[in-house]
């Protein structure tokens, strides 16, 4: 009998070849989610900065208004700068989950030719067992018998 051969072994690494560049996009994705995440912790931290100078300018007996006005403008850019941080990170959220579905599918598909090879391999062996035990039996047969 021939050696076992899986007919779709051409498709399997495409889809392996697929499945491997999704887990690359995926993992960019992420990177840049956890990028944009470090810049949101360090955008509210300055904010909380400008939030203390802020009380600290108030409390003191001689209120310096124009240093106090440019702490509030700054305060408001960040603010802004806050705010579109936010809305990349939706958006950055919406393509990391895109990537996670698109991962999941080419994962299935790599998983649906496994189990088809592995059935395939299963059935080559157990018609190689048959075979063998049938020639083994026609060996058996032809053998004199001693009485």
């Amino acid at each position: 009998m021939k050696p076992y051969k899986f007919r779709l072994a051409t498709v399997q690494r495409l889809r392996e070849a697929h499945r491997d560049t999704q887990r690359m996009r995926l993992a960019e994705a992420q990177q840049a989610a956890d990028l944009l995440a470090e810049q949101r912790r360090l955008v509210a931290q300055e904010i909380d900065g400008q939030q203390a100078f802020q009380r600290e300018l108030v409390s003191k007996p001689h209120l310096d208004v124009t240093l106090l006005s440019e702490a509030q403008r700054y305060e408001l850019l960040l603010r802004s700068q806050q705010a579109s941080l936010a809305e990349q990170a939706n958006t950055i959220a919406t393509e990391v989950e895109r990537r996670r579905l698109a991962l999941a599918e080419a994962e299935r598909d790599v998983k649906a030719l496994e189990k088809l090879d592995e059935r395939q391999r299963q059935q080559h062996r157990y018609l190689a067992d048959l075979a063998e035990t049938k020639l083994l039996d026609e060996l058996a047969m032809q053998r004199p018998r001693s009485q």
